[in-house]
C-alpha cells in the first residue's frame, strides 16, 4: 500500500502492478465548515485571542472559551479563503493559512 498526490511521479512498470484506488478531498462547503469548528477556534486558541478562565484546570472548558465581542471573522471571508488561496484536496494549507492570519491580529 502506497500513497502519492500526483499519479506522473511513479514509474510507469510499478504503476501498472498497482491497483489505483482515487479518493476526493473535501469541497467548500465541508473545508469552511471544518474550519469555522475546529481550525479557526484552535488558532485563534494558540495565538491567546480567545478569552478563557486561566483557573480552570478542565481542558473541555478551555477548549470552549470565548470570542472577544470585538473580534469577529465572516464566513465569507473564509469561504473566499478557501476558494481563492487554499485549492488542494485537504485543510493542511487552510490551516497554515489561519494561523497566519491570527497570528497577525
Amino acid at each position: 500500500m502506497c500513497t502519492a498526490n500526483d499519479l506522473d511521479t511513479i514509474p510507469r512498470p510499478l504503476l501498472d502492478r498497482m491497483e489505483i484506488i482515487s479518493l476526493s478531498g473535501y469541497d467548500v462547503p465541508e473545508k469552511v465548515k471544518i474550519a469555522e469548528q475546529y481550525l479557526l477556534p484552535k488558532a485563534m486558541r494558540d495565538s491567546g485571542l480567545l478569552m478563557s478562565n486561566e483557573d480552570d484546570q478542565d481542558s473541555e472548558l478551555k477548549k470552549n472559551a470565548s470570542m472577544p465581542d470585538t473580534l469577529k471573522v465572516e464566513i465569507s471571508a473564509i469561504e473566499k479563503l478557501v476558494r481563492w488561496y487554499c485549492r488542494e484536496a485537504g485543510v493542511r494549507n487552510l490551516n497554515k493559512h489561519i494561523e497566519k492570519i491570527t497570528r497577525k491580529l
